[in-house]
């Protein structure tokens, strides 16, 4: 017998799990974890903060990847030692953020393209670069906010300084371009992919909306 599990059940269970391990650290006086814990629940409302902003809906899925991604970065990597156990951890999610930097990238253009309240018509070329520079933007924007946080509270979020920071860009480009790439192939020629089967999604779940912009553009011409 094949036992599923639904994504917004699983998305609900993540989430308890962490808003309990918050409260034992509270009740505990385990004020860093209880603050760690409390930064993942607040990350992992993030993209539906930002679907309501534009009158859009995000794929469970996509909630349920940017909440195992913030617990893995957070508590497994900071809490739990893996940066240091593991030499490759760190690379992984940097990898693993600039795919869903780019994918949430893709959403946002594709948004502004079928949004009723702007006018815009973009072509593939544009999609594709605005997916890869938004996510490298925001990768660099944390670079500069763990440098600000390595100066100021003398942590130590960069590691090895200017390599680290290097090479976490490099991955976060490398994330950002296969979205990039990905969803040129896709727009221009319908070939499937992983990031395809997230813009499908994406669509799917918006398709009344985008059904109502294409109206909307078909009688203003």
């Amino acid at each position: 017998m094949t036992v599923t599990m639904n994504p917004k059940a699983l998305k609900t269970i993540l989430l308890s799990a962490l808003a309990l391990g918050g409260l034992v650290s509270a009740y505990h006086q385990h004020w860093v974890n209880t603050f760690i814990v409390l930064g993942i629940l607040v990350l992992s409302l993030t993209p539906t903060v930002f679907a309501r902003q534009f009158s859009v809906s995000l794929p469970v899925e996509f909630d349920l990847v940017t909440i195992i991604f913030i617990f893995a970065a957070i508590f497994l990597g900071e809490l739990a030692g893996f940066y240091e156990r593991f030499w490759w951890w760190d690379e992984l999610l940097h990898l693993t953020s600039g795919l869903l930097l780019g994918m949430l990238g893709l959403c946002l253009v594709w948004v502004l393209n079928f949004n009723e309240r702007i006018d815009l018509e973009l072509s593939y070329p544009f999609i594709s670069l605005f997916t890869f520079t938004f996510a490298l933007s925001i990768g660099a924007i944390w670079e500069i906010f763990e440098y600000g946080m390595d100066n100021l509270f003398t942590m130590n979020m960069q590691k090895s300084g200017l390599d680290d920071t290097m090479s976490d860009l490099m991955v976060d480009a490398v994330g950002a371009f296969i979205v990039a790439v990905g969803a040129y192939t896709f727009l221009s020629t319908g070939r499937k992919s992983l990031i395809s089967y997230w813009l499908k999604r994406f669509i799917e779940v918006n398709r009344a909306a985008i059904k109502k912009r294409a109206r909307e553009r078909k009688q203003q011409k």
